[in-house]
């Protein structure tokens, strides 16, 4: 009896543990976890349609992401109208919201009909312009004691430089020929915009969650509403300070070229340097000297270099904390997918996503690696 006094008590099964299975039995091996492949398929099928419809509806897309582009402008510009005071009193929102319609109207006018003339004017000019270039050649070869250089001259011969630039305001204009559509989705916009708060409520019924998708429209309006409008101001300067140096030398077509630069320095990296390089060529093959075309070449480099490394970056601050090489990366992309509106689109597209990846859990570490400096704001 005292020997069965000291055998423990049978411990009973427990309800959660199956009659028969030890609790010993190991776990299954780490890293086996077929949710996890099932997630990563069908990522890789998300990200392959994805990229197959941005190709596909590109010719839909892209007039609604430039109605996106001119809808950030228009209401950057009534916020700046709104502010005005004229005795003490503001302007009104409405008076503020025509004003910047109108002034968006009148400049894209304007800067249309100049593109459409200069254009007209240089392709008219390229002959004149491909004589003086090969003169130029002429006199290089004899200073440096060479009679003939075939190479390059069949090589200019070969060149319809008037061919492509007609081609380049064909291209323009099919870019333009988009406005209807472009207006098409600005009203849409306007009409939503007063609905959308009550839609927002109605798809998020709880509070905590309906704020915090404010919040993350709200950073996402903001941001990007800093970068067309600073991007706008240091691009306008550069436009303008460029074309007092090419009028300094009297440059052909300087207003042309002024608002080229002051377009393509939306285009990252490569923008300004095609900006700097059409004004630069053509002082080489418009004079007979060197010295307009230093002057031209060496004081729009000065400039770009001046305003993106010093200006810019005063501006901006740290809104825009994107990585050189994503900004680079992203270009490639957008412009191999859309062309040039996707290299005028990249940076306000990839603002765009780090925000949203940084909001999510899931995603915050592809934030990370798309930033600057890896500090992502909560």
């Amino acid at each position: 009896m005292e020997q069965d006094d000291q055998h423990e008590p049978t411990r009973p099964p427990s309800p959660e543990e199956p009659p028969g299975v030890d609790a010993a039995t190991p776990d299954p091996p780490a890293g086996r976890d077929p949710g996890r492949a099932v997630r990563l398929t069908l990522t890789l099928l998300g990200t392959m349609l994805l990229v197959y419809v941005l190709v596909v509806a590109k010719a839909l897309l892209i007039p609604l992401v430039l109605a996106l582009f001119f809808w950030f402008l228009i209401n950057i510009l009534t916020s700046t109208f709104h502010q005005i005071s004229l005795r003490g009193h503001r302007l009104p929102r409405s008076v503020a919201f025509i004003l910047s319609l109108t002034t968006i109207g009148l400049v894209t006018a304007f800067l249309t009909q100049l593109i459409r003339d200069n254009v007209a004017r240089v392709v008219a000019a390229v002959p004149g312009y491909q004589r003086n270039l090969e003169h130029l050649l002429d006199r290089a070869m004899g200073a440096v004691g060479w009679t003939e250089l075939p190479d390059i001259s069949s090589f200019l011969a070969s060149i319809d430089l008037a061919s492509l630039l007609s081609q380049s305001a064909t291209a323009l204009a099919n870019l333009m020929g988009n406005a209807g559509l472009v207006i098409a989705y600005l009203l849409f916009l306007f009409v939503e915009e007063r609905q959308f708060p009550n839609k927002l409520a109605a798809l998020f019924p709880g509070e905590e969650r309906r704020v915090e998708v404010e919040a993350l429209l709200f950073r996402i309006a903001r941001d990007t509403r800093t970068y067309v409008g600073l991007k706008t101001v240091v691009s306008l300067m550069t436009a303008v300070l460029s074309y007092a140096i090419m009028r300094f030398v009297g440059l052909d077509y300087a207003e042309f070229w002024a608002i080229l630069i002051l377009v393509l320095n939306f285009i990252p990296n490569i923008g300004s340097l095609i900006a700097t390089l059409l004004p630069s060529l053509l002082a080489l093959v418009q004079f007979e000297n060197l010295r307009p075309f230093a002057i031209v070449a060496g004081g729009v480099t000065a400039m770009q270099l001046f305003v993106a490394n010093v200006i810019e970056p005063r501006l901006m601050g740290d809104s825009l904390n994107l990585s050189p090489l994503v900004i680079l990366l992203s270009l490639v992309v957008w412009g191999t997918l859309w062309g040039i509106a996707g290299m005028f689109l990249c940076v306000p597209i990839m603002v765009i996503l780090m925000i949203i990846f940084s909001h999510l859990p899931q995603t915050r570490p592809l934030a990370i690696l798309l930033s600057r400096d890896g500090k992502i704001s909560a």
